[in-house]
């Protein structure tokens, strides 16, 4: 209620106080400088806020001529009185109203520094957030590198090892692959050469089959096994000599065929000597040196008895070794030439068998005959009799044949077998010389002619030298010796050739009746014979010139 009074007051104060500033302005011209002042004080009232004053002044305006004029001066002074009041109480609320709107402003803008401020500070703590964010971020950013960097330099590395690891396997295998390939190409070409003579004597080893044994296996293996090879090659070399002449193009791999069945000969031939080369000589040269051993001392103090003696004994050892060896010839003989001895055996057994069949179909054993003519009979009885006769023939014909040519056939397989493929190849020029025969010899001539057409006199000197000591290598440690080996073989080829040549002058039709001439040695006996005989023989020994002239006529 005090609130709406006081607009309505307000209202009449305001019209009080326009009506005392018409007067005023009256009186100004009297009091100027009293009127100044008030006119001022009344100025600054005015210039306060006429929303509210402009209304009442035009709705009071009309009401101003209607009032008396007598009230007018009585009501000056207390409208002064009024007037200044409300002067003051105007210049008071306008004062209060101005430091209120200035305390308001500068709240407002206290208020907006503030708000400024605190935008700013917020401004400034999300810039701060912003900064701390983007340098958390390139923080984590630069982790996050230096994490992606390091699991790169780690896998890097990693695969730096990984291919280092690789390239070592991958050298690691080439080396293998090498080492591989070398032992291969080693061991390929080892089967293709020979040991050397150390390697020889090293790896020989007495074999407990013992030497005869050992022998009789080894003519096994380089009669009977070694057809196969050796039949291979020869076919090859026939299919090549055919394709030459109807089909050319076959030559080539033809060759190819003929070179790998040569290659497989060649091994074939190389691991035969390399198993028994050593072996072998040293089995038999050993069992030869159990027997020497076993010999009792000598105790004689002559020196040329005990000299004697050793040489003796040594001869004997040879022979012993050389007996050994034969045995083990003769075992392979028989077992060689069992399968035609069983071959022979089976057909006479099947010969008796159709012959004892005959004889009973003619005589039984219950006593009755069968009835048959007596054509038929001496036809069955023929029949009979040739079956019996068949191996009693073949008996008989193989007994001519062997003694006829059993001379030529054993010396043959005695030159061959025992003094060639024994002791020849093993004993003397592979044990011994680390050879293979033909081919090294051969080689070992073409040397010598090179080094004698090249006068190298010295250097023939020092191989012959060396060749001679060769024969007597190891002699302080076993009896056995090259040079006696040699000598007793010439020896047993000399009594074979002897032998044949004898069987030749007995068996060889012609040679037994040839007559040689009579040499000086046999003239001169016969002339002596003749003069201490009596001339009548003389004479008929003179008259035997014409006969003998006679005879070369006819």
């Amino acid at each position: 209620m005090a609130r709406s009074l006081f607009p309505a007051r307000r209202r009449v104060l305001v019209c009080v106080t326009l009506l005392v500033l018409m007067l005023a302005i009256t009186l100004a011209i009297v009091q100027a400088q009293e009127g100044e002042a008030v006119g001022n004080t009344a100025a600054d009232a005015v210039q306060q806020p006429t929303d509210f004053v402009a209304p009442v002044a035009t709705e009071e305006a009309p009401q101003a001529p209607q009032q008396k004029e007598p009230q007018q001066s009585a009501a000056v002074t207390e409208d002064a009185s009024v007037g200044a009041e409300a002067q003051a109480a105007a210049e008071a609320e306008a004062l209060r109203r101005q430091q209120a709107e200035v305390e308001e402003r500068q709240r407002r803008e206290e208020e907006e520094h503030r708000r400024q401020a605190e935008e700013a500070e917020r401004k400034r703590r999300e810039e701060e957030e912003h900064r701390r964010q983007a340098e958390e971020a390139e923080r984590k950013r630069r982790e996050e590198e230096e994490h992606r960097r390091q699991a790169e330099e780690a896998e890097r590395k990693r695969r730096e090892k990984e291919e280092h690891r690789r390239q070592a396997e991958e050298a690691e295998r080439k080396r293998r692959e090498a080492e591989e390939a070398a032992r291969r190409a080693a061991a390929e070409r080892a089967k293709r050469e020979l040991d050397t003579i150390d390697v020889i004597r090293s790896s020989a080893v007495e074999l407990p089959v013992g030497c005869a044994k050992l022998v009789k296996s080894y003519l096994f293996r380089v009669r009977e096994e070694r057809r196969i090879p050796v039949a291979a090659v020869s076919e090859a070399r026939a299919q090549l000599n055919e394709a030459r002449v109807s089909s050319p193009k076959q030559v080539q791999s033809l060759e190819q065929k003929l070179a790998k069945a040569q290659d497989a000969l060649l091994v074939y031939d190389v691991q035969t000597l390399r198993t028994y080369g050593g072996n072998l000589p040293k089995t038999c040269i050993m069992q030869g040196q159990a027997w020497y051993d076993r010999q009792t001392t000598v105790r004689s103090e002559n020196a040329y008895l005990q000299a004697y003696t050793h040489f003796y004994r040594l001869i004997v050892a040879h022979l012993y070794t050389m007996y050994e060896t034969a045995e083990g010839l003769v075992y392979y003989l028989m077992d060689a030439y069992k399968p035609s001895l069983e071959s022979f055996t089976s057909t006479v057994v099947a010969y008796q068998n159709r012959a004892w069949a005959i004889f009973e179909q003619l005589f039984p054993s219950n006593g009755s005959r069968p009835e048959m003519s007596m054509v038929e009979l001496v036809k069955q009885s023929a029949t009979m009799a040739s079956y019996f006769l068949v191996p009693i023939g073949f008996g008989i014909t193989a007994g001519l044949v062997a003694v006829i040519a059993f001379p030529p056939l054993a010396a043959g397989v005695l030159l061959y077998l025992y003094v060639y493929k024994i002791w020849a190849e093993l004993f003397i020029f592979y044990y011994i010389y680390g050879m293979k025969l033909p081919e090294g010899l051969v080689a070992a001539a073409k040397a010598t002619v090179e080094t004698a057409k090249a006068s190298q006199w010295d250097v023939l000197r020092t191989r012959t030298a060396d060749t001679l000591l060769n024969l007597v290598t190891d002699s302080d440690r076993v009896f056995f010796n090259g040079i006696l080996s040699i000598f007793l073989l010439l020896n047993v080829v000399a009594i074979v050739a002897i032998l044949f040549c004898v069987w030749c002058r007995l068996c060889v039709p012609g040679m037994r009746s040839r007559k040689s001439k009579k040499s000086p040695l046999s003239a001169t006996k016969a002339s002596k014979r003749s003069d201490s005989k009596p001339a009548a023989p003389a004479k008929t020994k003179s008259s035997s010139p014409p006969a003998s002239a006679d005879k070369k006529r006819h």
